[in-house]
């Protein structure tokens, strides 16, 4: 009774300190601008589901046309479902914000409790996740950054829960649709379904199941799966006349693994090619720039920061093959961007306020330093779930710098409730040492 009445208020106050950063720091709860990138895109598509419905086949009345088919559905459907319960109501998506922001934070709780023989762990995870940064920093947004995380820690919790449960069927079911809907979130996540798979067979047989329990469950994680996402897909043949998965981002590799004939294919958008046609300077606006004094104009606006850059310390330049790859894995884990730099291709200038910096360094710098510095106590402990969350790290990092090919800091915020779970296991475990000794 204790335990649930500290969870309770624990989970209050997290809603509390949410609260309390979107009235400081948020001048106006307005829906987005036109042209203001994902916040705008994901806020068209919600309009889209509440006007169509769940399909929303028809995409002419977007500015970019067909580009609502180019990311995958769940936020849409998010959105309108929104939309059409509460009206356009930009503080109703607020709301929701908030609670899936607070249930990301108990999600990451039971993990911590999952793995941990003391409450105290994740009490102390509770208290890291109230103050943690990133997770607020999306509160007043139509992006999908919270909801994305809230749905990998479930399938997190769910892929391990075997370890406290013989319920290992029902885990497995949840863990795909929990899954499915990361998926049907995010298309990038699909990449995530063998190491998924892997991973519900060994905490099976960590649970001491036997070998053919052991499969089955791992079975049913994938035939589950499978089946959620024929819906979709059945959607996206009447659009496509083809199998697409998910949306036609993954074109390029659906259509090269079932050999789909060039007649069908459809070029997919180049990102990096988008995004470097906005921030692109001519050889002729760099020389105004740091000849003249001058300033130019491009489609996206050039900041005061990158001027001095420019100025200062170098011009712009494509990058080589290798040199975007290191820059892609530089801006994922990033901790801090003091002095500003291009980022990507090249061409994307990206420097943060020493506000943002603080913040970073205060938050996910310290955990990401006690994760490391506790990480061997950690893996003799929970060997399973250390393997499980190093993998993570590792596909994740993979897929956005050599898939992807990119790797802005807001992509790794999903992955950082795993940093939360490891350093309240390593700050438990080391205070519960200590107050043993002096006992």
């Amino acid at each position: 009774m204790r335990k649930n009445s500290f969870l309770f208020w624990g989970l209050a106050f997290v809603l509390l300190v949410r609260l309390g950063y979107l009235f400081m720091t948020v001048g106006s709860f307005q829906v987005p601008a036109e042209g203001s990138g994902d916040n705008y895109h994901y806020y068209q598509m919600g309009l889209e589901v509440k006007e169509q419905g769940l399909a929303f086949k028809d995409t002419s009345s977007y500015p970019e046309g067909n580009d609502l088919n180019f990311t995958a559905p769940l936020m849409g459907w998010y959105l309108g479902l929104i939309f059409k319960l509460f009206g356009v109501n930009w503080l109703a998506v607020v709301a929701f914000n908030l609670l899936f922001s607070v249930l990301l934070i108990y999600v990451i709780y039971r993990i911590t409790i999952l793995l941990s023989p003391s409450f105290r762990n994740g009490n102390l995870a509770l208290l890291i996740g109230a103050f943690y940064f990133p997770f607020m920093y999306f509160l007043n947004s139509s992006g999908k950054e919270i909801l994305t995380a809230f749905l990998l820690m479930l399938t997190v919790f769910f892929v391990l829960k075997p370890e406290e449960t013989r319920r290992g069927f029902a885990a497995a079911l949840l863990a795909a649709l929990s899954f499915t809907l990361l998926a049907h979130l995010d298309e990038r996540y699909i990449f995530y379904f063998p190491l998924l798979a892997i991973f519900v067979y060994i905490a099976g047989r960590q649970a001491e199941y036997k070998f053919l329990k052991a499969i089955g469950t791992t079975l049913v994680f994938i035939v589950a799966a499978g089946a959620l996402f024929l819906p979709w897909l059945s959607r996206n043949y009447q659009i496509y006349h083809k199998p697409v998965l998910l949306s036609a981002r993954l074109m390029p590799f659906t259509d090269k693994l079932l050999g789909v004939p060039d007649s069908l294919k459809v070029q997919a958008e180049d990102l990096s090619t988008r995004a470097e046609d906005y921030q692109f300077l001519s050889p002729e606006q760099l020389d105004s720039i740091t000849v003249l004094n001058a300033r130019v104009t491009r489609k996206t606006p050039v900041s005061n920061e990158e001027y001095n850059f420019i100025r200062t310390v170098r011009k712009p330049f494509r990058y080589t093959k290798s040199r975007q790859y290191l820059s892609h894995f530089k801006d994922l884990w990033r901790v801090a961007n003091l002095r500003g730099d291009y980022i990507g291709t090249g061409y994307r200038f990206d420097k943060w306020s020493p506000k943002r910096n603080l913040m970073s360094i205060l938050s996910y710098g310290m955990l990401l330093l006690i994760s490391l510095l506790t990480y061997g106590i950690f893996y003799r402990e929970n060997r399973t779930a250390a393997l499980f969350f190093t993998c993570i790290f590792i596909l994740h990092t993979l897929i956005h710098v050599f898939v992807i090919g990119s790797g802005l800091t807001r992509y790794r915020y999903p992955v950082d409730g795993l940093l939360i779970v490891m350093s309240a296991w390593g700050l438990g475990y080391a205070f519960l040492s200590k107050t043993e000794k002096r006992r």
